[in-house]
């Protein structure tokens, strides 16, 4: 078992953001707050005698209050007591706490106690909230031992690897993935450039790494965008000299990646922008850049073709 301080700063975060997300009443005296805020620094600190104290006198006052009976199953089952920290584990629960960290500390309880099942539909429950990034926390743990034969339990662990890197789930953000790769490109037979495109931040992102045959370089960042509206690619690309285009409208047709964007023209005019990505084969990907005044006709005045560096 990790040594009990080892969990003080888990418990402290939790703790920390149960005071700031859930809606707790009514608000308490200003004695029970500094009550409460005594309690939970001496938890923090691995005062546990001092902790445990101060919680009971909070609950002894008002049964109904979520975050001190989390403190004390807290502090109740970092110093070995786990039976009576389910009860308030429990508590806390019935009281309207729906927070991950409550899930985690409460399997963990349970699991010591033999309530196997229990802990593991916890566990699956705060899994599937996201909490879990990865499964280290769940295969790190000792208290969590005795469920690893369970079927249910391999379950959880899996649900908290996609969790790790949610993107790679879902087909949409899989769309651009033939362009992931070391490429050599040309344009007319010549060689214009190198370009080394890599999934980056939980394979939400493939950023673009380019240079150019004379040295002169540019980096882009392709990702589903889901904040501005319906859901589509976006491609922000910055040059090594300060340019920049935006391309905000991205859709697979087909084989071919289609962004669009605008410019604006040395008159002020509006000059709409494609960028397409054809996926001809597994080694070969090629480049258009068109551009329009309107949007209904294009015109191509950049092609290049990418061909996939061999290991």
């Amino acid at each position: 078992m990790a040594p009990i301080a080892s969990r003080h700063s888990l418990t402290a975060t939790l703790l920390l953001v149960v005071a700031g997300t859930v809606p707790l009443t009514p608000r308490p005296a200003a004695a029970q707050t500094a009550t409460l805020e005594r309690a939970e620094t001496a938890l923090r600190l691995g005062d546990l005698a001092a902790a445990e104290r101060d919680f009971r006198a909070l609950v002894e006052a008002d049964s109904t209050d979520a975050r001190a009976w989390l403190g004390l199953g807290s502090a109740l089952q970092d110093a070995g007591e786990t039976t009576e920290a389910v009860t308030a584990f429990d508590r806390a629960a019935a009281a309207g706490v729906q927070l991950p960290g409550l899930g985690y500390r409460r399997a963990r309880a349970l699991a010591r106690v033999g309530r196997h099942d229990e802990a593991v539909q916890i566990l699956a429950r705060t899994a599937a909230a996201g909490a879990f990034r990865g499964d280290a926390p769940l295969l790190n743990e000792n208290d969590f031992a005795p469920l690893r034969s369970l079927a249910a339990f391999e379950e959880v662990l899996e649900t908290a690897r996609a969790s790790a890197a949610p993107c790679r789930q879902r087909p949409r953000n899989r769309e651009l993935d033939f362009w992931i790769g070391d490429w050599d490109v040309y344009q007319n037979g010549q060689k214009v450039g190198f370009n080394s495109i890599q999934l980056i931040l939980g394979e939400c992102v493939l950023i673009e790494n380019w240079t150019s045959a004379l040295g002169s370089g540019g980096k882009s960042f392709n990702w589903v965008d889901r904040s501005s509206g319906p859901e589509t690619w976006r491609q922000l690309w910055v040059s090594d000299i300060g340019g920049t285009l935006d391309y905000y409208r991205g859709e697979l047709r087909d084989r071919t990646m289609v962004f669009e964007g605008h410019t604006l023209g040395q008159q002020g005019d509006t000059i709409f922008q494609q960028l397409s990505f054809v996926h001809v084969d597994d080694h070969t990907v090629e480049q258009i850049f068109a551009t329009s005044p309107d949007r209904s006709t294009w015109t191509p005045n950049w092609r290049g073709l990418y061909i996939r560096r061999q290991d």
